[in-house]
């Protein structure tokens, strides 16, 4: 007797692709959860109090996988420091210099990038306070920001502040100095900031901006 072979069902078919399609998805929204809670966990009870189990429960996953994810916990870091050259410096710091050193003049360019500084401490706070803990005992950690991120913001900075040497805007000083200045200055207040804002908040976010503008390009003490 010939055995007859049955045709595929088109519908199961289709759900079985719909199901291939959603899995990155699926998996891509699990690590991002994973990541929130780590944040939300690391940034209220540290790194060295921060718990995996913990952070697993919050994600609404087991600890298994978050280990399937991100191997250790150290990984799990690694992955935050990923976030911040993501969330924070590609789409705010590296904007902000390529924009405002096109047609902006330097008051209302320097202005633009420090109110610009508000916008990173306010949304995404929480992140920046791990960042600002453990850097410093584990920069291996965040090795891609140091070595691919904040290269590119020093070299943006350069050539924002080249241009500004060759208008006649600044003294004639070396341009790295002139940027490390600048960026120490945004990140100080950023910390600061961060660490105590009722202290070290002088107003609204424009204001407090174009007042930091005003040191950065004239400084603090008197012409003579």
């Amino acid at each position: 007797m010939k055995r007859m072979i049955a045709e595929p069902d088109p519908t199961k078919q289709a759900r079985y692709d719909d199901l291939l399609d959603a899995s990155p998805r699926i998996s891509n929204k699990k690590r991002e959860a994973m990541l929130d809670a780590a944040v939300s966990i690391f940034s209220r009870d540290g790194y060295d109090g921060g718990k995996t189990l913990e952070i697993a429960r919050e994600a609404g996953v087991s600890e298994a996988t978050l280990f399937k994810y991100f191997i250790s916990k150290r990984g799990l870091l690694s992955a935050l420091g990923e976030r911040i050259s993501d969330r924070v410096i590609k789409p705010y710091l590296l904007s902000a210099l390529e924009q405002s050193s096109e047609a902006l003049p330097p008051p209302q360019a320097i202005a633009a990038i420090m109110e610009n500084r508000m916008r990173i401490i306010q949304e995404n706070l929480p992140l920046l306070r791990i960042l600002l803990a453990e850097a410093p005992r584990d920069p291996a950690a965040f090795s891609g920001l140091f070595d691919q991120a904040l290269p590119r913001i020093f070299e943006l900075s350069d050539a924002f502040h080249t241009r500004h040497l060759r208008d006649g805007v600044y003294r004639d000083l070396d341009p790295r100095l002139i940027s490390r200045t600048f960026l120490s200055l945004m990140l100080g207040c950023v910390a600061l900031s961060s660490l105590m804002p009722e202290q070290f908040r002088l107003g609204a976010d424009a204001d407090e901006a174009a007042m930091l503008a005003d040191v950065f390009l004239r400084g603090v003490g008197k012409n003579q």
